[in-house]
Protein backbone atom coordinates (compact mmCIF):
# COMPACT_ATOMS: atom_id res chain seq x y z
CA UNK A 1 0.00 0.00 0.00
CA UNK A 2 1.10 3.18 -1.02
CA UNK A 3 1.53 6.21 1.85
CA UNK A 4 -0.80 8.55 -0.22
CA UNK A 5 -3.82 5.35 -0.57
CA UNK A 6 -5.74 5.39 1.70
CA UNK A 7 -6.98 1.71 3.24
CA UNK A 8 -9.95 0.36 1.42
CA UNK A 9 -12.99 1.04 3.92
CA UNK A 10 -15.09 -1.56 2.34
CA UNK A 11 -12.59 -4.63 3.68
CA UNK A 12 -13.54 -3.64 7.96
CA UNK A 13 -17.75 -3.36 7.11
CA UNK A 14 -17.80 -6.36 4.64
CA UNK A 15 -15.76 -8.48 7.61
CA UNK A 16 -18.22 -6.83 9.96
CA UNK A 17 -20.97 -7.35 7.50
CA UNK A 18 -19.88 -10.95 7.36
CA UNK A 19 -19.64 -11.75 11.03
CA UNK A 20 -22.86 -9.92 11.86
CA UNK A 21 -24.48 -12.00 8.87
CA UNK A 22 -22.83 -15.39 10.38
CA UNK A 23 -24.03 -14.15 13.86
CA UNK A 24 -27.59 -14.00 12.28
CA UNK A 25 -27.70 -17.14 10.88
CA UNK A 26 -26.60 -18.79 13.54
CA UNK A 27 -29.39 -17.75 15.85
CA UNK A 28 -31.43 -18.50 12.95
CA UNK A 29 -30.24 -21.97 12.73
CA UNK A 30 -30.65 -22.17 16.35
CA UNK A 31 -34.28 -21.10 16.29
CA UNK A 32 -34.82 -23.50 13.65
CA UNK A 33 -33.27 -26.08 15.50
CA UNK A 34 -35.68 -25.42 18.90
CA UNK A 35 -38.40 -25.72 16.47
CA UNK A 36 -37.69 -28.72 14.88
CA UNK A 37 -37.13 -30.12 18.63
CA UNK A 38 -40.48 -28.69 19.77
CA UNK A 39 -42.44 -30.15 16.83
CA UNK A 40 -40.38 -33.80 17.27
CA UNK A 41 -41.60 -33.29 20.85
CA UNK A 42 -45.01 -32.61 19.54
CA UNK A 43 -45.34 -35.72 17.50
CA UNK A 44 -44.26 -37.89 19.94
CA UNK A 45 -46.62 -36.78 22.73
CA UNK A 46 -49.41 -37.14 19.95
CA UNK A 47 -48.32 -40.66 19.46
CA UNK A 48 -48.14 -41.57 22.72
CA UNK A 49 -51.61 -39.86 23.19
CA UNK A 50 -53.19 -42.18 19.86
CA UNK A 51 -51.23 -45.28 21.51
CA UNK A 52 -52.83 -44.99 24.62
CA UNK A 53 -55.97 -44.23 23.22
CA UNK A 54 -56.07 -47.09 20.58
CA UNK A 55 -55.00 -49.68 23.48
CA UNK A 56 -57.33 -48.25 26.65
CA UNK A 57 -60.21 -48.48 24.14
CA UNK A 58 -59.65 -51.81 22.65
CA UNK A 59 -58.39 -54.02 25.82
CA UNK A 60 -59.57 -52.07 28.58
CA UNK A 61 -58.35 -52.68 32.11
CA UNK A 62 -61.99 -52.29 33.11
CA UNK A 63 -62.92 -55.30 30.99
CA UNK A 64 -60.21 -57.74 32.26
CA UNK A 65 -60.33 -60.61 35.15
CA UNK A 66 -58.95 -59.34 38.27
CA UNK A 67 -58.84 -61.24 41.73
CA UNK A 68 -57.81 -58.53 44.14
CA UNK A 69 -58.96 -55.09 43.98
CA UNK A 70 -57.23 -52.59 46.11
CA UNK A 71 -58.83 -49.03 47.25
CA UNK A 72 -57.47 -46.29 49.25
CA UNK A 73 -60.45 -43.34 49.19
CA UNK A 74 -60.73 -40.52 50.53
CA UNK A 75 -62.59 -39.21 53.64
CA UNK A 76 -65.73 -39.13 51.84
CA UNK A 77 -65.98 -43.36 51.11
CA UNK A 78 -66.15 -44.96 47.79
CA UNK A 79 -67.16 -43.66 44.73
CA UNK A 80 -70.63 -45.29 43.74
CA UNK A 81 -69.42 -46.58 40.57
CA UNK A 82 -66.55 -48.60 42.17
CA UNK A 83 -69.00 -50.25 44.95
CA UNK A 84 -71.11 -51.50 41.28
CA UNK A 85 -67.52 -52.62 39.71
CA UNK A 86 -66.69 -54.56 42.99
CA UNK A 87 -69.89 -55.43 43.33
CA UNK A 88 -70.60 -56.87 39.68
CA UNK A 89 -66.56 -57.88 38.93
CA UNK A 90 -64.46 -60.89 38.93
CA UNK A 91 -62.86 -59.81 42.15
CA UNK A 92 -62.20 -62.16 44.81
CA UNK A 93 -60.86 -60.11 47.31
CA UNK A 94 -61.00 -56.03 48.43
CA UNK A 95 -58.44 -54.68 50.12
CA UNK A 96 -59.74 -51.62 51.68
CA UNK A 97 -57.43 -48.77 53.25
CA UNK A 98 -59.53 -46.21 55.27
CA UNK A 99 -58.73 -43.21 57.20
CA UNK A 100 -62.37 -42.45 57.38
CA UNK A 101 -63.92 -44.82 59.99
CA UNK A 102 -67.46 -43.41 58.86
CA UNK A 103 -66.83 -44.09 55.13
CA UNK A 104 -65.61 -47.35 56.07
CA UNK A 105 -68.57 -47.86 58.03
CA UNK A 106 -70.67 -46.67 55.13
CA UNK A 107 -68.60 -48.30 52.32
CA UNK A 108 -68.53 -52.18 54.32
CA UNK A 109 -73.07 -51.84 54.47
CA UNK A 110 -72.96 -51.89 50.82
CA UNK A 111 -69.97 -54.52 49.81
CA UNK A 112 -71.50 -56.56 52.75
CA UNK A 113 -74.88 -56.08 51.72
CA UNK A 114 -75.95 -55.40 55.34
CA UNK A 115 -78.77 -53.63 53.77
CA UNK A 116 -82.14 -55.19 53.70
CA UNK A 117 -83.31 -54.23 50.40
CA UNK A 118 -80.09 -56.07 48.88
CA UNK A 119 -80.31 -59.32 50.73
CA UNK A 120 -81.26 -61.39 47.23
CA UNK A 121 -77.61 -59.70 46.20
CA UNK A 122 -76.12 -61.93 49.16
CA UNK A 123 -74.24 -63.96 46.80
CA UNK A 124 -72.70 -61.33 44.95
CA UNK A 125 -71.25 -59.55 48.57
CA UNK A 126 -68.63 -59.39 50.69
CA UNK A 127 -67.18 -60.41 53.74
CA UNK A 128 -64.98 -59.22 55.97
CA UNK A 129 -61.82 -61.54 56.83
CA UNK A 130 -59.25 -59.52 58.44
CA UNK A 131 -58.62 -56.07 59.92
CA UNK A 132 -56.08 -54.10 61.20
CA UNK A 133 -55.82 -50.72 62.70
CA UNK A 134 -52.31 -48.85 61.59
CA UNK A 135 -50.80 -45.76 63.52
CA UNK A 136 -49.45 -44.15 60.58
CA UNK A 137 -48.26 -40.71 62.50
CA UNK A 138 -48.16 -41.14 66.28
CA UNK A 139 -49.23 -38.34 68.54
CA UNK A 140 -51.20 -36.52 65.73
CA UNK A 141 -54.95 -36.08 66.07
CA UNK A 142 -57.38 -38.74 63.94
CA UNK A 143 -54.29 -41.10 62.09
CA UNK A 144 -55.73 -44.20 62.74
CA UNK A 145 -55.57 -45.87 59.07
CA UNK A 146 -57.59 -49.16 58.82
CA UNK A 147 -56.75 -51.81 56.85
CA UNK A 148 -59.49 -54.18 55.89
CA UNK A 149 -59.61 -57.36 53.93
CA UNK A 150 -62.66 -58.36 52.48
CA UNK A 151 -63.47 -61.85 50.40
CA UNK A 152 -66.40 -62.85 48.22
CA UNK A 153 -69.48 -64.73 49.85
CA UNK A 154 -69.77 -68.16 48.12
CA UNK A 155 -73.45 -68.99 47.20
CA UNK A 156 -73.76 -71.74 48.78
CA UNK A 157 -74.65 -75.21 46.76
CA UNK A 158 -78.06 -76.76 46.82
CA UNK A 159 -78.31 -79.98 45.31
Amino acid sequence: MMPNQRPNSSAPSTTATTHKEETENQQHTNGTKQQQQQQQQEERIKTQNTTTTKSSSSSSWYNQDYDVLLVDPPRSGLDEKVCNMALNGTFTHIIYISCGRHALLKDLQRLCCCKEEEEDEKSSCFEVVDCALLDLFPRTKESVESLVHLRRRRRPIVS
